[in-house]
C-alpha cells in the first residue's frame, strides 16, 4: 500500500531538509527586517549598549563623558546619525511624558482606517413628502445661571478628555513630530509574501522535476501496469501535500494565526497542481523548463499584484496574509472567497491531468488542450458549466497581463487585445472541442458565451453596484456576439477563429472605452 508515495520520499527526501532550510533562512530575517521598520539600526556598533546597535570591541561610534566619536569612514557617520535620531526621539519622549503637549508647537497623531471592500451604494430613494407642516416649537432661552452650569460642566468634561489623553499618550507615546511621519512602505508586504511563498516553489519545482522524470524514463508507463491513472497521481502528490500541510502549520505557528494554514495550503495545492499540469503539457525538459518560468511569473504575479490594492482582499490570499502577520486577523467572509477559487482551480487540473495520461507524449501544447477538453466536453450542460469554471484561470492569466501591460497603460489598445484574446480563447475552445462531439456549434456558442458571462458576473457581484445591474443585458449580448463569430469562422481553423473573434471583442472593448472617456 502506498508504494508509489514510499518510493517518492525515498528517492526525494534529501531535498526535504534543504526546503525548510531555506524557508527558515528567509522567513526569520525577512521577519527581523520588517520588525526593525527598516532603520537597519543593528548594522551599527558601539562601545555602549544602544538601541538597535551591537556592542562590539572595534565599534562604529564611541560614546563617553556626553561626547560621541566617529571614524573617518562612511558608515561611522551613518552610525552617528542613526545614534542622533535615537536620542532625540527619546529626549522628545521624555519631553511629552513631563510636560505634555506643551513641549511642542505641533504634533500629528496618525488614525489609521481600515479599508475593507468597496461597499455597493445603496439605491437613492426619495425622502417622503410630508403631509402636515412641520411645528416649530421655540423654547425659551436659559437663565444667566443655567449658562454658566452648562459651561461648568462642559469645561470639566473637556478635562477629563484631555487627561485620559495623556494618559494614553504617555503609556503608548502615540504620538508624531512632522518630521518623524513616515509613509507605509510597499516593500514590507513583498518581503513577508515571498519568504512565505518562496518555500512552495521549491517543493513544487521537486515535484515537477520527479514527475517529468517518471514521464521522460518511461516509469509511468511501467507504474500503470499496476496501478490506476488516478492512484499513480494521488500517491505522488501524497508526500509533497504533506509537506505543504506542515510547512503551512509551521508558518501558521510562527505567526501565531491559524487563518495562516488555508491561506498557505492553498497556494502550495495550486503550485503542485499546476506543475503536475505543466508536467502533462511538457514534451522535454526544456519544454518544461521554459513553461514553468512563465507560469511561475503569472502565479506571483496572481498572488501579489492584488496585494497592493488592499480594498479587494477576496481577490487573492496574500492580502490577508498580510493582515494576519501585522495581528489583524482574516474575517470569514473573506478567508473563504480568497482560498476556495485556488483550491477548485487546483481540484480541477488534478482532474484534468488525471484522466490525461493517454495524451502525454502526442501532439503540441495546444493539440493536448483541444484533446483533454474534447474528451470531457461531450455535453451541452458541459459547455456552460466548464466555461463558467474557467473564470478563475481567465482572472490568473489577465491580472498577469494587466501586470505586463501596465507601463502602456497610455497606449491601452494592446491591454484591450490582449485580454480579448485570453476571454475568446476560454469561450473558443469549448465551442472548438463541442463541434468536435458533434455538438450544434450556434447552440454551443451561446451556452458558452452565458456560462462565461454567468462566472465572470458571480466573481465580479460584490464590486459592482445594483443600479448597473440593468446594463448586464449589453455585455451578455457582445458575448454571445462574439462566441457565435468564432463559431462561424472555425472552420477555418482554431487560431484563424480566435484573431477574427479577438478582434471583434478588441473593437468593442475599445468603443466601451472610448465613451467612458469622453
Amino acid at each position: 500500500m502506498l508504494e508509489i508515495s514510499r518510493g517518492e520520499l525515498k528517492r526525494r527526501s534529501k531535498y526535504v531538509p534543504i526546503v525548510f532550510l531555506v524557508g527558515l533562512l528567509i522567513l526569520i530575517p525577512a521577519v527581523k527586517l520588517v520588525h526593525q521598520s527598516f532603520n537597519f539600526g543593528w548594522l551599527y556598533s558601539a562601545n555602549v549598549p544602544v538601541d538597535d546597535f551591537t556592542v562590539s570591541d572595534d565599534p562604529d561610534i564611541v560614546v563617553g563623558r556626553g561626547v560621541v566619536f566617529v571614524k573617518d569612514s562612511l558608515k561611522s557617520y551613518a552610525a552617528f546619525d542613526r545614534f542622533r535620531e535615537i536620542v532625540r526621539n527619546e529626549y522628545n519622549e521624555w519631553l511629552f511624558q513631563n510636560y505634555g503637549e506643551k513641549a511642542f508647537p505641533v504634533l500629528v497623531r496618525v488614525h489609521e482606517i481600515p479599508t475593507g471592500l468597496i461597499a455597493t451604494p445603496k439605491e437613492y430613494k426619495p425622502p417622503k413628502k410630508q403631509t402636515t407642516p412641520k411645528v416649530i416649537k421655540r423654547t425659551p432661552p436659559p437663565r444667566v445661571t443655567e449658562v454658566k452650569e452648562i459651561k461648568k460642566i462642559k469645561k470639566e468634561i473637556k478635562e477629563i478628555k484631555i487627561g485620559r489623553e495623556k494618559e494614553k499618550i504617555g503609556k503608548s507615546v502615540e504620538y508624531y513630530l512632522p518630521e518623524n511621519l513616515r509613509p507605509p512602505i510597499l516593500f514590507e508586504k513583498f518581503v513577508y509574501a515571498f519568504a512565505v511563498l518562496l518555500p512552495l516553489y521549491f517543493i513544487s519545482q521537486v515535484f515537477s522535476s520527479s514527475f517529468m522524470e517518471d514521464k521522460v524514463k518511461g516509469r509511468i508507463e511501467v507504474l500503470l501496469t499496476v496501478s490506476s491513472e488516478q492512484k499513480y497521481l494521488a500517491e505522488k502528490l501524497l508526500p509533497y501535500i504533506v509537506l505543504i500541510s506542515v510547512l503551512s502549520i509551521s508558518v501558521a505557528i510562527f505567526f501565531k494565526d491559524p487563518a495562516v494554514f488555508p491561506i498557505v495550503f492553498s497556494i502550495g495545492l495550486l503550485m503542485i497542481s499546476i506543475d503536475a499540469f505543466i508536467v502533462f503539457l511538457s514534451r522535454s525538459y526544456r519544454e518544461l523548463s521554459f513553461i514553468s518560468v512563465v507560469v511561475s511569473i503569472i502565479i506571483t504575479a496572481y498572488l501579489l499584484l492584488p496585494a497592493i490594492f488592499s480594498f479587494i482582499p477576496s481577490l487573492s490570499p496574500v492580502t490577508l496574509l498580510m493582515y494576519c502577520i501585522k495581528g489583524e486577523g482574516a474575517e470569514l467572509s473573506y478567508l473563504i472567497p480568497s482560498t476556495f477559487h485556488l483550491i477548485l482551480m487546483a481540484v480541477i487540473l488534478l482532474l484534468i491531468t488525471s484522466n490525461s495520461f493517454e495524451f502525454m507524449q502526442s501532439r503540441s501544447i495546444l493539440g493536448k488542450v483541444i484533446d483533454v477538453t474534447a474528451r470531457m466536453n461531450d455535453r451541452y450542460y458541459k459547455v456552460l458549466i466548464f466555461t463558467a469554471l474557467s473564470i478563475p484561470f481567465v482572472l490568473l492569466i489577465e491580472l498577469f497581463v494587466v501586470a505586463v501591460t501596465f507601463p502602456l497603460r497610455e497606449y491601452y489598445l494592446p491591454v484591450l487585445v490582449s485580454l480579448a484574446i485570453v476571454e475568446e480563447f476560454f469561450k473558443g475552445l469549448f465551442i472548438y472541442t463541442a463541434d468536435m462531439n458533434d455538438l450544434n456549434p450556434y447552440i454551443s456558442a451561446i451556452l458558452s458565451a452565458t456560462g462565461f458571462f454567468i462566472g465572470e458576473k458571480l466573481v465580479l457581484f460584490s464590486y459592482l453596484p445594483t443600479a448597473l445591474a440593468g446594463l448586464f443585458l449589453i455585455p451578455l449580448l457582445a458575448h454571445i456576439i462574439f462566441a457565435i463569430t468564432f463559431a462561424l469562422t472555425m472552420e477555418f481553423g482554431f487560431k484563424r477563429a480566435l484573431i477574427i473573434s479577438s478582434s471583434l471583442h478588441a473593437t468593442y472593448n475599445g468603443l466601451i472605452v472610448w465613451m467612458l472617456l469622453r
